[in-house]
């Protein structure tokens, strides 16, 4: 029995080469920490035991090649880049001068322009008149009010050789009453104003952007014409009326039998405002005398000569201690057309007023164009 247990020791001192190193269990039990693992050492002579004989036939696996030599280079790294506030401030790269005006001709004298675009196929040109070529200039209301007649109320007595500023409405029609019988409006700018006739009145709308001068007469040849210079705001639509001194439509409709008298007292009208028609002349001939009653005193005034008329004025006082009423047939006399008394017609003692008498003009005795 011995014999066999000394033979069996034998054999595992033989076998001892294939199972050296520390045991796992042993190297746990050793340093006290109960783990129980493989040794991490390469086991002794484990290279010289060859491959396995399972793995023989599939040769070994070949060492990893060698990287060949290279030879380092350093390189510096670029600085960091500045903030905004010093890019310009860096020395080396000033700002330039902004250019002189000089300067900035050159440069684009020198530059050239551009070539123009070829235009596509199918483009057409825009038509010749479509540019601002001929298109008269627009009025300010400054230069609308330069030189002109201001219009402070609804009544425009107008006068063919003066121009007046108007102001309309540029959101709504505004209307122009007018003694033609046909009136019309002319400007050049009709873009910018649109024009209604109806009647003896004519309805103005125009544009807000822009003052428009425009011209307003009748159809006939002989009628006066009126410069406007109409200053458009935004306010409500404006009515007008348009009176021309002395000037009545011959084509205008009127009563039957009352023509004459509508001419007879325009032209009076307009002698009592101050307003004698324009083809009307002052006369410093002698004034005649007028059969006024003797309680009255009076003083020529001043003399106006028409085609056909003539209009004398006089100045009448009351030396009565009782108040007057005139009569128009106390100051008749062959001749006379018309009589009216302004301001008032009942002079009290003391108290003064107007005569004004229409009388057929004298035929004159130094042929034609003879001034009186």
């Amino acid at each position: 029995m011995k014999r066999g247990v000394y033979i069996l020791a034998m054999a595992a001192m033989a076998a001892g080469p294939a199972m050296a190193g520390p045991s796992p269990f042993a190297v746990g039990a050793a340093n006290g920490s109960g783990q129980f693992r493989l040794p991490q050492e390469p086991i002794p002579n484990a290279n010289a035991a060859g491959p396995s004989p399972a793995f023989k036939s599939l040769g070994t696996i070949p060492n990893a090649p060698t990287p060949p030599a290279m030879a380092s280079t350093s390189y510096n790294a670029p600085p960091p880049p500045l903030p905004p506030s010093q890019i310009n401030a860096r020395p080396g790269s000033p700002v330039p001068p902004p250019l002189t005006p000089a300067q900035e001709k050159q440069v684009n004298t020198a530059a050239g322009r551009l070539p123009a675009m070829i235009p596509p196929a199918n483009y057409s040109p825009p038509p010749s008149d479509a540019g601002d070529e001929g298109t008269p200039p627009h009025l300010t209301s400054k230069e609308a009010m330069s030189g002109t007649i201001p219009v402070e109320s609804t009544e425009i007595r107008a006068r063919p050789e003066r121009t007046y500023t108007v102001t309309v409405s540029g959101l709504a029609p505004n209307v122009f009453v007018t003694p033609f019988a046909n009136p019309r409006l002319i400007t050049t700018q009709p873009d910018l104003i649109k024009t209604i006739p109806h009647g003896h009145d004519i309805i103005v709308a125009l544009s807000p952007s822009a003052s428009v001068g425009a011209y307003i007469t009748g159809a006939n040849p002989t009628d006066p014409v009126v410069a406007f210079a109409f200053v458009p705001k935004k306010i409500p639509p404006r009515n007008y009326r348009i009176v021309i001194p002395g000037f009545v439509d011959n084509r205008a409709p009127a009563a039957p039998n009352k023509g004459y008298g509508d001419k007879v007292v325009a032209v009076m009208r307009d002698a009592v405002l101050n307003e004698v028609p324009a083809d009307w002349r002052e006369s410093k001939r002698h004034i005649p005398a007028i059969p006024a009653p003797s309680y009255l005193s009076w003083s020529a005034k001043g003399k106006w000569i028409g085609n056909r008329w003539e209009i004398l004025e006089y100045n009448l006082t009351n030396h009565l201690d009782k108040p007057v009423t005139l009569v128009e047939n106390d100051f008749y006399r062959k001749g006379v057309v018309a009589v009216a008394m302004y301001p008032r017609r009942t002079l009290y003692t003391g108290s003064k007023t107007h005569l004004f008498i229409i009388e057929n003009a004298p035929a004159s005795r130094r042929g034609l164009g003879a001034i009186w």
